[in-house]
């Protein structure tokens, strides 16, 4: 109950259409005429399917199988993307009004996919369900592609989200049960594989290497950057205070002109 105002005033803001938007990238469903909604939400012609991949759906026996749906997981990787670009351009009251509302729904959608995941007695390295176990399907497919949504916005927007999420136990519960369900499955491509090594790490998940940064963080990567011109400021400073140390020791040792020179 203690949500239901703010989720009253997002019903009436200019965000609602996004927020509707995402909420479809969020809660999503697997099936053979999967329409890229970024490019349909833009009303940008054309389809990521080739006539030959249409005629695939209809003509191969496994439709479903764990082959075609690391092909539509990449269409949906590519909607991720573009709505963390949308998010980017906005101002950060609406940002985090945005994300929080955004962060909700994906909890709420993952933990009613662990459910039926659970449910079923199925595990992450199991053979992918066939087509009438859709369901089941539909959930396996919102676990992986909602690790991998979230994984994307802790680490560009760590200000906002890391912090609440280190608060929140039971989400906390909920994402390292779905960061090893995913890790797992290896429904995934090479470039999420990257992006879970990342948020494993952030998140603490995984232990975190020598070397580790989060690359997508800004505040981060502007704080860095001040940082290192700062320190070559310094060092500039110091070599032309050397320098000045320099000249002076060698006018003292320049010889001066006797009288009888003079």
């Amino acid at each position: 109950m203690a949500r239901s105002g703010p989720r009253l005033e997002m019903l009436h803001s200019p965000l609602w259409p996004l927020l509707v938007y995402l909420a479809t990238i969020v809660n999503g469903k697997l099936d053979g005429h999967h329409v890229d909604k970024h490019n349909e939400f833009h009303s940008i012609n054309g389809s990521y399917l080739e006539e030959k991949q249409r005629k695939a759906y209809h003509d191969h026996e496994d439709l479903f199988g764990a082959k075609m749906y690391r092909t539509l997981f990449s269409v949906k990787r590519r909607e991720h993307l573009n709505a963390v670009k949308s998010l980017m351009a906005m101002d950060e009251k609406k940002q985090e009004k945005l994300l929080l509302e955004l962060v909700f729904n994906i909890i709420k959608v993952m933990g009613n996919a662990k459910n039926i995941v659970e449910k079923a007695n199925f595990k992450p390295n199991d053979t992918f369900p066939s087509e009438e176990q859709s369901s089941l399907r539909d959930a396996i497919g919102n676990i992986v592609e909602n690790t991998a949504f979230y994984s994307n916005l802790v680490l560009y927007f760590p200000t906002i989200l890391l912090d609440r999420y280190k608060k929140d136990i039971d989400w906390q519960l909920l994402f390292a049960w779905a960061y090893k369900f995913t890790t797992t499955s290896r429904l995934h491509d090479d470039a999420a594989e990257k992006l879970l090594d990342l948020v494993g790490q952030q998140l603490e998940i995984i232990p975190r290497r020598d070397d580790f940064h989060n690359p997508y963080d800004r505040k981060a990567i502007k704080e860095e950057l001040q940082r290192e011109a700062l320190r070559k400021m310094e060092e500039a400073l110091r070599e032309k205070q050397e320098q000045k140390k320099l000249d002076r020791k060698k006018k003292k040792k320049k010889p001066s002109l006797s009288r009888n020179e003079l």
